[in-house]
């Protein structure tokens, strides 16, 4: 019964002050780093966690890709650059632990047919 009264709570908080979604839904065991600092990026990473697993915190850290332009070209392409992002923050950053769950978001140019 508390745990419905809690959740009712927890409803109308975040529908009428969005931003408190952020700040009540964070923490738990559930803690995630986006190779970004854009929060258009991030806030849809942070809201599917949230969905998902209830509590999980979701920050970025900023992290370019080591050898691929900053616009990649094709999905190759744009899977390395993701795989790039990753490793960057990994090795600029001694504070992450080795089995911290990092996620990257990478756009990309898809090269439907030669020059197009």
């Amino acid at each position: 019964m508390a745990e419905k009264a809690k959740n009712s709570v927890d409803t109308m908080i975040t529908t009428l002050d969005p931003g408190m979604k952020e700040i009540i839904y964070s923490g738990g065991d559930i803690n995630v780093i986006v190779t970004t600092d854009k929060e258009a990026k991030i806030c849809p990473i942070r809201e599917a966690f949230q969905k998902v697993f209830g509590r999980a915190t979701v920050n970025g850290l900023s992290s370019q890709p080591l050898s691929i332009a900053s616009q990649p070209i094709g999905f190759d392409n744009g899977l390395k650059a993701a795989k790039e992002r990753i490793q960057a923050l990994r090795m600029n950053t001694s504070s992450i632990p080795q089995n911290q769950v990092i996620v990257s978001i990478e756009n990309f140019i898809v090269d439907i047919s030669d020059d197009k």
